[in-house]
């Protein structure tokens, strides 16, 4: 199965990501999640590292070099997934 990098936005249906990690975990996937400051205000870091069964990554930038090379280092069968994914939020990317 794929692996998913799963980028979790602040905003209102954040805790909608609880959902999409559970899902994407009983069909096999393997389930990484980044998430900026503003996302948890809605949803907390432990509820998705507990669903995805891996570190939540808060900060990727300060997290040692090796790690967010690991991370960054996106093969053929790896999915990006944003969620909630606003306007603003792709126009910056």
């Amino acid at each position: 199965m794929a692996h998913i990098l799963l980028a979790v936005t602040g905003s209102i249906a954040s805790y909608k990501s609880a959902d999409l990690v559970s899902s994407l975990i009983k069909q096999g996937h393997q389930v990484t999640v980044l998430m900026t400051q503003a996302a948890t205000e809605f949803i907390q870091p432990l509820t998705l590292q507990v669903l995805s069964q891996n570190y939540v990554h808060l900060d990727v930038m300060k997290e040692p070099i090796l790690i967010r090379l690991i991370i960054l280092n996106l093969e053929k069968k790896q999915i990006y997934l944003s969620c909630p994914l606003q306007l603003l939020t792709l126009l910056q990317n």
